[in-house]
């Protein structure tokens, strides 16, 4: 098998024998690995970006997620403090009014304005940049 770093410094192999040998070796690995169950553990970023997910589900993004707060809930997924009643009390109010089919459409003919709404002024720049 060839060695690394040949080219310059790169991690690639310049062997093209060399390079599917190493993808049938990943193939083989990740096979065995299937088949005995193995599962590799959550990295910091997995962990926190679920904890972020978790958050916004739990808060302002209930509304829109509502199978995924359910799941969160059944599963004992919300293990943090949860006692901003008003942040409650709105996903309450949201969660009845979207029951009403008029609304809810005019919702979800909303959402993706509402969600840029907050980048908007970021894009409009960026844009003015790009015309440039």
């Amino acid at each position: 098998m060839g060695t690394p770093w040949r080219n310059g410094g790169t991690d690639e192999f310049g062997d093209a024998a060399a390079i599917d040998s190493l993808l049938d070796d990943l193939a083989a690995q990740s096979v065995r690995n299937a088949l005995d169950g193995t599962v590799a553990p959550q990295t910091f970023l997995g962990v926190g970006g679920a904890k972020i997910f978790r958050d916004g589900v739990w808060g302002s993004l209930r509304t829109v997620f509502r199978a995924d707060h359910r799941a969160y809930k059944r599963l004992g997924m919300y293990d943090f403090p949860q006692r901003d009643l008003e942040t409650r009390a709105l996903n309450a109010l949201t969660g009845v009014l979207l029951q009403i089919p008029t609304i809810r459409n005019v919702f979800v003919s909303r959402i993706k304005e509402g969600m840029v709404q907050p980048y908007k002024k970021l894009l409009d720049q960026s844009e003015a940049q790009a015309a440039r």
